[in-house]
Parts: C-alpha cells; sequence; structure tokens
C-alpha cells in the first residue's frame, strides 16, 4: 500500500518542529535549572551564614567569660584573708601561668581606696615596702593629683615590667572609669570598662579592664548598703583587646568574613541619658593579614549585626561575608551547562532521524512520473 505524497512530505517538517521545539525548551529548561541551583546554593549559604554569625557572637562572650572568671578568683584572694600582701599577690600571679592560660592578659592589678586624708602616709608606705624589691619604690605616687574625697590607686601591679605607667594610678580619676568602678562595687558583679588605649606607653595597645569589686573581709556584702559600708577596692584585670578577640576568633577565615566589634555603651542606658560614642573595640583587617577588607557600603544580606550585653557594656558584634555570584559558581553552572549539553543532544539526535526521512518525497514523486510515463 502507497503512503500519499502529501503525508510523506509532511512527516520530515514535523520532525525539523518537532526538534527546533526541543531544542528551545531544553534552552529554556536550563536558564531556569541554573537559577533553582543557584538559588538552593544561596538559601543553604544563608543558613551557614546565620549560624556563623551568631556562633561568633558566642564565641566571643564564652572567651571573655574565662577573664571574667579570672577577676573574681582574684577578688576570692582578698575575701578570704584580711591582708593579702604584695608577696602574695605575685606569688598567686605567677602560679595563674598567665602566658600560656591567658595570653590576652597585660596586667593583673589591685587598686585600694583610700581616703584623702590618709593620701600621704599611705604614699609613705608603699615606698617602703621592701617585700619583693630591696630598694622599695621610692617613686610611687598617686595620680594624678585631684580633690576627690577618696582615691582607687594601684597598689599591686602584675607584671611590674611593662606596666610601671600604671603604678599609682588612681582608677577612679576618670569619670568613665569612676562609673565602671561603682557599678562594680554596687551590683559585686565583675564590670567592663569601655575599650580604650593604655596607658603603659603604647599608643596603639586597645585594651579592656574588668573590675571586681574587694570587700572588707569578714564584713556581710549582700545587700547595697552592705557593699558600700565593706568596700576597700578593686581588682583590675587589664587586657589588649586585640588579642582578646583574635584568640577568641582563633578559627576566623579571615578571607571570606570580616567582623568588627564596636562598644556603643553601658548596659540599661535610659532614655534622655546622653549616648556614649561609639567605640571601635576589634577589626579583624587589623588582626590578620590579607584580610578581608571591609567595602564602604557593604549590602544588607551579607552583613549580620547582633547586639551583645557583656559585663555591663553593650558589644554591637557585626560579622560581613564577601559578595559571591551564586550563579557563577560550580554546582549552578553544571547543572546549566549539563542541561544545555542534553538538550543540543537531544535536538541533533531528531535532525539525524529527520534525515532518514528527507528523500522519501522526491523518490515517490520519482516512481510516480516513471510509472505515469511508462503507462503513456
Amino acid at each position: 500500500m502507497e503512503m500519499p505524497l502529501p503525508r510523506l512530505t509532511l512527516r520530515p517538517t514535523l520532525y525539523r518542529r518537532l526538534a527546533d521545539l526541543v531544542l528551545v525548551a531544553g534552552v529554556v529548561g536550563s536558564f531556569l535549572g541554573w537559577q533553582y541551583a543557584a538559588g538552593q546554593l544561596r538559601d543553604g549559604d544563608e543558613r551557614y551564614f546565620d549560624s556563623l554569625a551568631t556562633a561568633k557572637t558566642e564565641r566571643v562572650v564564652d572567651y571573655l567569660e574565662r577573664y571574667l572568671d579570672l577577676s573574681v578568683s582574684l577578688s576570692a584572694l582578698f575575701h578570704a584573708s584580711a591582708d593579702v600582701t604584695r608577696e602574695e599577690f605575685h606569688d598567686h600571679f605567677v602560679s595563674l601561668r598567665p602566658q600560656d592560660r591567658f595570653p590576652a592578659l597585660q596586667a593583673l592589678q589591685f587598686a585600694q581606696k583610700v581616703p584623702a586624708q590618709e593620701k600621704e602616709a599611705f604614699e609613705a608606705r608603699v615606698r617602703a615596702d621592701t617585700s619583693l624589691h630591696p630598694l622599695g619604690y621610692p617613686e610611687f605616687n598617686i595620680h594624678p593629683v585631684s580633690a576627690a574625697e577618696d582615691y582607687l590607686p594601684i597598689v599591686y601591679n602584675e607584671p611590674m615590667g611593662g606596666n610601671e605607667a600604671a603604678f599609682g594610678l588612681d582608677v577612679a580619676a576618670e569619670p568613665r572609669a569612676r562609673r565602671v568602678t561603682e557599678h562594680a562595687r554596687e551590683t559585686g558583679r565583675p564590670t567592663v570598662s569601655a575599650p580604650a588605649m593604655l596607658v603603659q606607653g603604647r599608643q596603639e595597645l586597645r585594651g579592656l579592664v574588668i573590675r571586681t569589686a574587694v570587700y572588707r573581709h569578714g564584713e556581710r556584702d549582700q545587700t547595697l548598703e552592705d557593699r558600700r559600708a565593706a568596700f576597700i577596692g578593686v581588682v583590675c584585670v587589664v587586657l589588649r583587646a586585640t588579642d582578646l578577640l583574635r584568640n577568641a576568633l582563633d578559627d576566623h577565615d579571615a578571607s571570606r568574613f570580616h567582623v568588627r566589634i564596636t562598644d556603643i555603651g553601658e548596659e540599661g542606658f535610659h532614655a534622655g541619658d546622653e549616648p556614649e560614642p561609639r567605640t571601635m573595640l576589634f577589626d579583624a583587617a587589623e588582626a590578620w593579614a590579607h584580610a578581608y577588607e571591609l567595602p564602604e557600603e557593604p549590602r544588607a544580606r551579607d552583613r549580620r549585626v547582633t547586639v551583645k550585653a557583656v559585663a555591663g557594656r553593650m558589644w554591637e558584634v557585626a560579622v560581613t561575608r564577601r559578595p559571591v555570584s551564586y550563579l557563577t559558581q560550580p554546582y549552578p553552572m553544571s547543572v546549566l551547562l549539563g542541561a544545555l549539553g542534553g538538550s543540543l543532544a537531544l535536538w541533533a539526535a531528531l535532525r539525524i532521524f529527520m534525515g532518514r526521512y528527507s528523500p522519501a518525497p522526491s523518490l515517490a514523486a520519482g516512481v510516480r512520473s516513471a510509472r505515469s510515463d511508462a503507462a503513456g
């Protein structure tokens, strides 16, 4: 049975159109799959970035807790004894192995409350103290000079080497430092200062000071009135801010993520209070070589900001990631190229298959023409 010539002519056209339709659909599907794969990668990265930012904030707080505990343990030394001598304080410092256990520690100190009328006699006693140094401390004096009713000079200072400028410093002379000291006295808990350049002589040395109140041995410190009456001084844990936070973030991928920590003021800030200036505490670009440098205006989706209360202060931890083009990542690109390749292969197969039918109409027409000639 012979197939009508019009049907033989139509079949190659249908296959050609089918091949082209498959190609167009394959290209469209390839780009849709490319976008979908990039979206999956973006969603996974967003979840990872959220968890990373949270983890870094917690790491910072947890690492600082080690130094808060150190401050509390140091104050306990005074609570357990009616008279902690300079030699005992020194021995305690040595037993801590600070270089191994507390790499961000600059100094451990005790600042004693001294009534203004006893200032000269107190200075004379410290100068004559030869328990650690045979010559005593002939240059000791309480500074800066002020008209305060009470002083809080640093009298125990470990290690002395490198921290000489802090010896005799009245830690309550500066208004902000006085508020930190008063907060420690009123609460009985360790309190962190605002970041500041330390007095140790290196202008670039940004530091923090943890202060914990010391109360007179054997006296009650349960109520606010008790604590004010029994207060005799503060222990100070002086920290190098960059070392503290670099160690807290020791597994940080500085090439991909930037971390900046900013002190934004005292905890419990009330409306109507004069706001404190924001002070940068840590910048990852200063801590690691070849770190990702923060652009002037990072995209909002590439930044996570957490505000955390830390021992009387409020810290803002901002984590910024290096921008990523998800469409050009290996996984989405493999989806795109694989789908395009498959579409082209199917199109080529259909075109080859169509080629088997292309000669059929002309052959059928030739056979019919030959038969017509023979019949005539």
